[in-house]
């Protein structure tokens, strides 16, 4: 991993460790102590992880009970971390699965490997009417695509991996961007 760290590239308005799983694996203390070792090399650009952004996005919501979706590389031990790193931070998830059926992780450069339309199905038959609100995690999961599809359905907010590190990173800015059909999060004050 230190190798890697050098050739990280700002996205704009951070630097952006896009790792779901990772922030799963590492709990808080390696988290924190992840990004600490890269802002060493960022030049004062904050470094950002997605599943924080969620955190932050679920607070400003004000969601208590979520659900976690996973891409279909989570394993059951991933979807069980994921429970555990949410619940570390007060929520109550509600829910966890990963898409069926498991794949191994695919490279960087090949996109989804799972179709809109298998994401929206999958979503929208698991989780509970008691969630207020779901994260679909695992960057490589392209799932921006139907967050307002799930939000209409669903009547209730939906976080991905890649929309809610983009908004993070656009509150962590003060940037005051409108970004249409990213889900009710982009209609809420940066604050």
């Amino acid at each position: 991993m230190g190798r890697n760290i050098n050739n990280l590239k700002p996205d704009g308005h951070g630097w952006r460790a896009r790792w779901t799983v990772g922030s799963y694996l590492l709990g808080t203390t390696g988290e924190q102590e992840l990004v600490s070792r890269v802002e060493q090399h960022s030049n004062g650009i904050p470094v950002l992880m997605s599943a924080p952004a969620a955190t932050a996005g679920f607070r400003a919501l004000e969601a208590e009970r979520i659900a976690l979706i996973h891409a279909p590389f989570f394993t059951d031990d991933f979807d069980q971390k994921g429970v555990a790193y949410f619940q570390e931070r007060g929520f109550e998830v509600v829910h966890v699965s990963h898409l069926m059926p498991p794949i191994e992780v695919p490279h960087p450069n090949t996109g989804s490997v799972v179709s809109p339309a298998e994401i929206y199905e999958w979503v929208r038959s698991h989780v509970p009417s008691s969630a207020q609100a779901v994260f679909i995690g695992g960057n490589a999961l392209r799932a921006i695509g139907v967050i307002a599809a799930l939000e209409e359905d669903l009547r209730r907010p939906i976080l991905t991996a890649n929309q809610v590190s983009l908004w993070y990173a656009l509150r962590v800015a003060g940037a005051e961007v409108r970004v249409d059909d990213y889900g009710q999060l982009f209609k809420m004050p940066c604050r």
